[in-house]
């Protein structure tokens, strides 16, 4: 992963349930929110899961293994 700013590489600091980050998300989830510091401007990303209802609805029908689906 790069930074969308720079486009310098992301490090991962560290990953959490998203339910202990995110009152959206219910623990059954199986929903990950991961931290990401970029190495060489320093910015701070999280990065969400969509919660399991919107990807086994909304994003399904749109990717399916990484490819597009018509």
């Amino acid at each position: 992963m790069r930074c969308i700013i720079c486009g310098g590489p992301l490090c991962r600091n560290s990953d959490f349930d998203a339910s202990d980050v995110s009152e959206m998300y219910e623990e059954d989830d199986y929903a990950v929110c991961g931290f990401y510091t970029c190495m060489c401007c320093g910015r701070y990303y999280e990065v969400l899961d969509p919660p399991r209802e919107e990807r086994d609805t909304t994003y399904r029908k749109y990717w399916h293994d990484g490819e597009q689906q018509e």
